[in-house]
């Protein structure tokens, strides 16, 4: 009951979180400058996976983590020019 509760709670928060960013990005940025905003966020974002892994200590998780961050990384930077790449990630 209690993990339900907090995957929620995190899918509301990561909801809002979006909303939010999304909404004062518009304001802020043009379309194009948001776009590579979000594209390189989408790549600092993916860095969060090797602090966790490295976190947490697990030896095993170190390859498939990194392999994670390498396809976000891509993704991020073909999203840079081309929205489809950045919406996949």
């Amino acid at each position: 009951m209690a993990f339900s509760v907090i995957i929620v709670l995190y899918i509301c928060i990561g909801f809002l979180s979006a909303a939010g960013s999304v909404f004062i990005s518009k304001k802020i940025f043009s379309a194009k400058v948001e776009q590579t905003f979000f594209a390189l966020f989408l790549i600092a974002i993916a860095g969060f996976y090797l602090v966790f892994t490295a976190y947490f200590g697990h030896e095993g998780a170190w390859q498939l983590e990194t392999g994670g961050v390498i396809a976000f990384a891509i993704l991020g930077l073909l999203g840079v020019r081309v929205p489809i790449a950045l919406i996949i990630g």
